[in-house]
């Protein structure tokens, strides 16, 4: 089975914290995932597209965070996970 994410938002909180900006990303957008090493195979993976939430399922949270990056050109500090 797939473990792709269902929703990714990106947030931008304020300096002062008085506001929050939030775009959500469609999951089945096409992104190039930067290269990487499968987590669980480890096999290495030069860049490529693909949908969006498959980045979680090959590299977890810090693949899904650069492919945002990657996607978006924004610079991401922290992520949330809920489950």
């Amino acid at each position: 089975p797939c473990h792709c994410t269902d929703t990714i938002m990106l947030v931008h909180l304020s300096a002062d914290r008085q506001r929050a900006s939030v775009v959500s990303l469609p999951r089945d957008s096409y992104a190039e995932m930067p290269a990487h090493t499968d987590r669980t195979t480890g096999k290495h993976h030069e860049s490529h597209p693909v949908k969006l939430n498959a980045a979680y399922a090959e590299g977890g949270p810090t693949l899904t965070v650069r492919t945002v990056e990657n996607m978006t050109k924004v610079k991401i500090d922290h992520y949330l996970e809920v489950d």
